[in-house]
């Protein structure tokens, strides 16, 4: 079976992946280095708060790496890192899952809340 990429009209978006770098300081943190992601997909879900004790208000992002059209190619991406998308809120990466057919990569979906 052979997977089609991702289509470029869908992945009119950017987003900054700051990615840990570096040995933890005295405080116990490390910098970040910031890579433009470029061709991607991601879609925010809000979340409110329903008055009960443990739930509060934020969002989660689901981000879309195709393999073929996003750009840098061979991004890596591990939890840990944070993505920051058009409205300047940076998100921490939780779960990072590849996705393809046949032993071929064809896209990479980012959790990040």
């Amino acid at each position: 079976m052979r997977l089609r990429a991702i289509p470029p009209a869908f992945l009119r978006q950017n987003a900054l992946l700051l990615r840990r770098e570096g040995e933890p300081d005295a405080w116990g943190k490390r910098g970040f280095r910031a890579v433009e992601l470029q061709r991607v997909f991601y879609q925010v879900e809000e979340r409110a708060e329903n008055g009960k004790p443990g739930e509060r208000e934020g969002s989660a992002l689901l981000l879309f790496f195709d393999a073929i059209h996003s750009l840098p190619r061979g991004t890596d991406f591990q939890p840990g890192d944070r993505i920051e998308i058009g409205d300047g809120r940076e998100r921490l990466v939780v779960s990072v899952s590849p996705c393809g057919a046949a032993g071929r990569l064809h896209h990479i979906e980012v959790e990040a809340r």
